[in-house]
């Protein structure tokens, strides 16, 4: 579910639907958008500039947040890695190198302010 739970003001129904239909060893992967990252802080700025009205835009949420859900799921998180020091899009228009420069960069940054977390949850046996 890549790209898509970020995108819902209430992500509880639909880890709660995948945790329903998965059978017993069955694995989610999903992403998530950290708060304070990068990415965070553009939808920040829409938002007090008003271009985008308050909670009509992206959810953010923390690791914490996450795991909580997960777990009222009925799932375990079994994996998890951030990425992105700034917002995908940005990537598509950045020269190799400079995209090199970041991925070394972001090994120094705390996971929790890289723009993106993905997840993988299985459902236990």
């Amino acid at each position: 579910m890549l790209r898509l739970i970020f995108h819902y003001c209430a992500p509880a129904g639909i880890l709660a639907e995948a945790g329903r239909v998965l059978r017993p060893g069955g694995e989610l992967v999903f992403d998530t958008l950290n708060r304070y990252s990068t990415r965070w802080l553009a939808e920040a700025l829409l938002v007090s500039s008003g271009k985008r009205r308050p909670g009509t835009g992206l959810r953010f949420a923390s690791a914490r947040a996450v795991e909580a859900l997960v777990a009222r799921a009925g799932l375990a998180i079994v994996e998890s890695r951030s990425r992105f020091l700034l917002p995908t899009r940005v990537y598509r228009f950045l020269p190799p190198r400079l995209q090199s420069v970041l991925v070394t960069l972001e090994r120094w940054v705390p996971s929790r302010l890289r723009v993106l977390t993905y997840w993988k949850a299985v459902k236990p046996a």
